[in-house]
């Protein structure tokens, strides 16, 4: 979702640091779709592919035309995860824990 075709994408988790003194801290990126994202945010536990590839249709859906971009998700990763189950049967069964903060 939204183009509703395959596209090919790259889940990146990678380690960064500001300055020199800072500890290295961990973030996670996905390339590939309709666009192209990173997240500097501290998880407790450190998310499944299927987690973030939920909050990247999200995020994709929220940018999708006619929806309000001032809006933080106008779609909510549950309506993605909702969304994914539906268009991609026997995919992503099971319990994938979404966050429900809309960031």
């Amino acid at each position: 979702p939204p183009a509703e075709e395959k596209r090919q994408l790259f889940m990146f988790r990678f380690t960064y640091r500001f300055d020199e003194t800072e500890p290295f801290q961990t973030a996670y990126g996905l390339y590939g779709g309709i666009m192209t994202w990173s997240s500097f945010r501290k998880y407790e536990t450190p998310p499944t592919p299927e987690q973030l590839y939920v909050h990247h249709c999200a995020l994709e859906t929220s940018r999708a035309p006619g929806l309000n971009e001032k809006e933080p998700l106008p779609v909510s990763p549950r309506q993605a995860l909702d969304e994914l189950r539906k268009t991609n049967p026997g995919q992503f069964t099971g319990e994938i824990p979404v966050d429900e903060k809309n960031e």
